[in-house]
């Protein structure tokens, strides 16, 4: 008997030391990604940024470095997903990952996806041709489209936020 508490006592303090552990690595793992948080118009935080540029970026240069180049499917998804977060109404108000989508950004997706083969691309390539020129039309349905294909769980686009595509249209596209 006396063992067996020794024992239990013993995986207790192994699951405690683990469990803190983990949150402390969790914690600095993310502190140096998030760089910024997206605000409503009441103030309330909605979602957060990390290093979704950089990948967006590392992307970008091997896309343009090969005719065809190894990538993962769900960062593609993932950076469709992003762009599109800006210019969305989540439900629960929430969403995960922003990339502004400017013309420099939209450039860069665009170039990525021509040189990818992943169901959608040519949907998403139609619809990004039009965001090039300020028209940012289907926002909803790349949204949602890319958010299935990572199973998705919060933050389905419900709308448009017409709020910061008017914003996005008088920095880029007056």
């Amino acid at each position: 008997m006396k063992k067996l508490k020794q024992i239990l006592f013993a995986l207790i303090i192994v699951i405690v030391v683990g469990v803190i552990g983990y949150k402390l690595f969790e914690e600095v793992s993310y502190k140096d990604s998030k760089k910024e948080q997206v605000k409503d118009e009441s103030g309330k935080v909605v979602s957060y940024t990390g290093n979704y540029q950089e990948l967006l970026q590392k992307e970008f240069d091997k896309a343009k470095s090969y005719k065809v180049f190894e990538f993962k499917q769900d960062n593609i998804y993932d950076l469709v997903h992003w762009m599109s977060n800006p210019v969305i109404k989540a439900k629960q108000g929430k969403k995960i990952g922003f990339i502004e989508p400017s013309p420099d950004n939209i450039y860069k997706l665009k170039t990525i996806l021509e040189k990818t083969k992943i169901p959608h691309r040519d949907f998403f390539l139609e619809n990004l041709k039009n965001w090039e020129k300020g028209k940012f039309t289907n926002v909803e349905d790349i949204h949602n489209t890319a958010w299935k294909m990572l199973d998705g769980s919060i933050g389905r686009a419900i709308g448009e936020d017409k709020a910061e595509i008017n914003k996005l249209k008088e920095k880029y596209y007056k």
